[in-house]
């Protein structure tokens, strides 16, 4: 009966704890949406434009035959206050139908 006793040996997990399980999964669900959506986003163009035209940021959308293809983003006045600069935002499936030749204009009070 000279039998020490067994020590009990401590051993530290690397994981912190399965709480830390849905924060995690949060966050790795927030970064895949936020990636989906940067994807998502359209080419974003810049014209000038002579007149206003009542165009406004966020509220005017840009036609293409009668077809919502994008919307204002911004509307500034140009360094010689003679001019408007307008940035549109398209959809992501009109990446190919703009170039250097595009034509823009104002017809009525919405971008065309």
């Amino acid at each position: 009966m000279n039998n020490p006793l067994p020590t009990a040996k401590i051993r530290r997990s690397r994981w912190p704890g399965l709480i830390w399980a849905v924060p995690v999964a949060a966050l790795a669900i927030v970064a895949w949406l936020a990636l989906r959506s940067y994807m998502e986003q359209g080419p974003t163009v810049t014209v000038q434009f002579p007149t206003m035209g009542g165009i406004k940021a966020d509220h005017t959308v840009v036609k293409y035959r009668g077809v919502t293809v994008g919307h204002v983003t911004a509307v500034k006045l140009s360094k010689s206050l003679g001019e408007i600069s307008v940035s549109m935002r398209f959809d992501n499936y009109m990446a190919h139908h703009l170039g250097k030749g595009t034509r823009y204009w104002v017809a009525g009070e919405k971008v065309s």
